[in-house]
This record gives structure tokens, C-alpha cells and sequence, in this order.
């Protein structure tokens, strides 16, 4: 048995869940408490992406995040698994918990739902052409989604949803371990427990980019444009730190892409994107050397060449959203920004009238589309306006019903994807 220390908080449920699977397994360990005001150098060491507890410590190597952690921990000692063996059931239990090697299964019908920009379909997708696995892409419209995804997902409804001979899997990196598991061949995840847990951290800490990344999309001047920028140069200093600053290794694995590479490289395809979209420098050798040729090498790969989504496609998009801003600033400072309920005082006049309608517009847009626009942060007088506006009973009872909307627009956008 290794030195084995636990860094925790007694009353923290997920420091818990690790003890309670230490003890199940009957594993002897070391358990060091933390202060949450003062938390120890060795805490901020060991998780320098987080820093925070828990953290387990297998021969002086730490294992962040709590389920990674007990996945590390079943590897390791396999008596007593709270974890399922067949690797389907096993995919259910990740994705209830929100978030090995196991026997091949004879190749069976393979669905992948999802859409094509989308950075966590687009990890599946690289996924599945790395290892050769045939499949049918499934592209779903994110204004008028399948029965089958909301059957398939009925907890979160959304994709990507791998679908494996009849059996839904949900959520990308469970998605891609299924397949790791399955498909063993060009494996994606290390084979040494600790190498495993590692890699699985820094897919974790990669999808907590999004939020980062979105702040930077919907951002509407210079100072909450360069306070989204600070934001990701946050992640990718990390990233950049921690996970490719070697000049040896290729890869983060070595000279083979990994899950790490998957989780990482279609973000900053988004990057890429909107550093094009809104006329922006985030990237760069100066700024991140070894992340930026550690990206290089990575979009080289054929595979992978072929597979990223189209730059172009996704900065039309970007684009897009980024126009209709630029014409709501005018009308929010230009129309709305006195303090009146309405544009004519208190009574609404010929601007109100010509205007409801189109932001009407825009509400449908915004739930059909998944996106923000009209967001009341960003457009605080305008948004107070709508609801006013709305309010009105004469508007309220004659404003176009919402489903014909989303009817109409999926009719028309169907028509116009079928005439390109």
C-alpha cells in the first residue's frame, strides 16, 4: 500500500463521497484537513487549475476532482467497485452523477446526434474518425430538435447523443470514454491509473471554458470585451502551463493525440472564430507558445484537418448575432434610454409599434435558437421597454402568437436549407 493522503473538508459532500469509498474498499489513508480561509500551499499546489479540495495524493502524485478521484480509486484497487462493469451501464452512472479496460463489443449500429458547430458534438465526431468507426451523423436544428434527443436526453435535452446499438449515451465525455471502452483500438484515455485521472482533469477543466468563452460572445463594448479576453487568457495560462509546456512532447500523451487534445482543440476552434468575428486577439505565439504550437500540430493531423467544423460558416454565424447588437445599441441609446415607459411618454406612439414587433421577433429567435440577444444586462433600457411595451392589454392580447412563429421560421429555414 502507497502513502495515501486525502486534502478535504469534513462537512463537504464531495470529500465524503471520496472517504466513504476509501473505507468501503477498506483502503488505510491519511486524512488531512483543510481551511477553507486558509487553505494549505500544498492544496493550491496540487490542484493548480481549481484549488480546492478534494484531493487525494497516491504516492506523492495528486488526483483532482471527486469523481475522477473514485474512478482513479476502482482502477487502482478493484475490490469492492462501486462502479459498473459493462461499460454502457457504467456510462449512466457518470451521467448521473452529472457529472477501465473492459471487453470489445462486436461493431452495431451508430448514431451520432448533434450539431455541426457545436464544440462538444465536434469532440464525439473527432473521436469516432480517429478510431475509423462508420456512423450515421445525425444533424439535428437546434430550432426544431428530433423527438429522438429529447427521448434519448430527457433530463438535460440537448446533444450530443451517441446512439450504440439501440442504447442512448449522453454528454460528450462520457460519450467519448464509451467509445475508449469499447473500441480500444488508438486508445484516448492512458492505460497507468494516475496518467488517467490527470487526463481526465484537464477535459474537465477544458469544458469549464465555456463559460468564459460565451462571456466574450455576447459582450457589447471594449471593457466587456477585454474583461472576457482576461477571462480565457486565465484558462489557457493554466492549459498552457500545465499541460503543453514541454517541447519534447508532440501531444499532451506524447506523440499520439489524446482525450486531452479532443477536449481542448474545438474550443479554440471557437476561439479562432470569434477572434475573426469581432476583430480580436486572444491566441498567439507571443502570449502562448507552446499552446499555440501544440494547436498547430494538432490541425495538421488529416483526421482532424478534415473533421474541425468550417471557419467560415461559424463566423457568418458570429457575425450575424454581432450585427443585430450593433443596430439594438442604437435603438437602446438613441430610443430608449431616458427613463420613459414607452418611446412616446406614457402612451405608446408609431415607434413603439414599429419596433415590438421585430424584438417579438427576436424573443422567438433567442428560445428557438438557444442564443441570448436581448440580454437585459446588455440592453437594460430596451428590455424594460419590451416588457412595458407588452404589457399593454391591447398589445398583449394582438402580439403574433410565439408557436406560429416558430412554426413559420422552421418552414421558411427549411425551404431556404433545402434551396443551397
Amino acid at each position: 500500500m502507497a502513502n495515501l493522503k486525502l486534502h478535504g473538508f469534513w462537512y463537504s459532500p464531495f470529500t465524503v463521497r471520496e472517504k466513504w469509498t476509501l473505507r468501503l474498499k477498506g483502503i488505510p489513508y491519511e486524512d488531512i484537513e483543510e481551511d477553507r480561509f486558509n487553505k494549505s500551499l500544498q492544496l493550491l499546489e496540487y490542484n493548480p487549475g481549481y484549488k480546492r479540495a478534494p484531493v487525494l495524493v497516491h504516492a506523492g502524485k495528486p488526483i483532482c476532482e471527486y469523481m475522477l478521484i473514485i474512478k482513479c480509486i476502482d482502477k487502482t484497487w478493484p475490490q469492492n467497485p462501486p462502479l459498473a462493469i459493462d461499460p454502457y451501464e457504467k456510462a449512466l452512472i457518470h451521467c448521473s452523477c452529472w457529472l477501465g479496460d473492459l471487453p470489445t463489443r462486436s461493431m452495431a449500429d451508430i448514431k451520432l446526434h448533434g450539431f455541426w458547430y457545436s464544440p462538444f458534438t465536434v469532440k464525439v465526431k473527432l473521436t469516432l474518425e480517429l478510431k475509423g468507426i462508420p456512423y450515421e451523423n445525425i444533424e439535428e436544428d437546434r430550432l426544431n430538435m428530433s423527438a429522438q434527443v429529447f427521448q434519448y436526453n430527457p433530463v438535460y435535452k440537448r446533444v450530443p447523443v451517441l446512439v450504440h446499438d439501440g442504447k442512448p449515451i449522453c454528454e460528450s465525455t462520457i460519450i467519448v470514454e464509451y467509445i475508449d471502452q469499447i473500441w480500444p483500438h488508438y486508445p484516448l484515455l492512458p492505460t497507468d491509473s494516475y496518467e488517467r485521472a490527470l487526463a481526465r482533469f484537464w477535459v474537465k477543466y477544458a469544458d469549464d471554458m465555456v463559460p468564459a468563452i460565451g462571456s466574450l460572445t455576447q459582450s457589447s463594448n471594449d471593457e466587456e470585451q477585454e474583461k472576457a479576453i482576461e477571462k480565457i487568457w486565465e484558462h489557457l495560462r493554466v492549459i498552457e502551463d500545465q499541460c503543453f509546456n514541454n517541447d519534447v512532447k508532440k501531444f499532451f500523451g506524447g506523440d499520439t493525440i489524446n482525450i486531452v487534445e479532443i477536449a481542448v482543440g474545438p474550443f479554440l476552434r471557437c476561439i479562432e472564430v470569434l477572434e475573426e468575428a469581432l476583430e480580436v486577439k486572444v491566441l498567439g505565439d507571443e502570449k502562448f507558445p507552446h499552446l499555440q504550437s501544440w494547436y498547430n500540430n494538432f490541425k495538421d493531423v488529416p483526421v482532424i484537418k478534415e473533421n474541425l467544423p468550417d471557419q467560415s460558416k461559424m463566423v457568418a454565424q458570429e457575425k450575424a448575432i454581432e450585427k443585430i447588437w450593433e443596430h439594438l445599441k442604437v435603438v437602446e441609446d438613441q430610443c430608449f434610454g431616458d427613463g420613459k415607459n414607452v418611446f412616446g411618454g406614457d402612451t405608446i406612439n408609431i415607434v413603439d409599434i414599429a419596433f415590438g414587433p421585430l424584438i417579438t421577433l427576436l424573443v422567438v429567435l433567442e428560445d428557438a435558437l438557444g442564443v441570448k440577444i436581448l440580454d437585459d444586462e446588455k440592453f437594460p433600457h430596451l428590455h424594460s421597454w419590451y416588457n412595458n411595451f407588452k404589457d399593454v392589454p391591447v398589445i398583449k392580447e394582438n402580439l403574433p402568437d410565439q408557436d406560429k412563429i416558430v412554426a413559420f421560421i422552421k418552414v421558411f429555414r427549411e425551404k431556404l436549407i433545402a434551396s443551397s
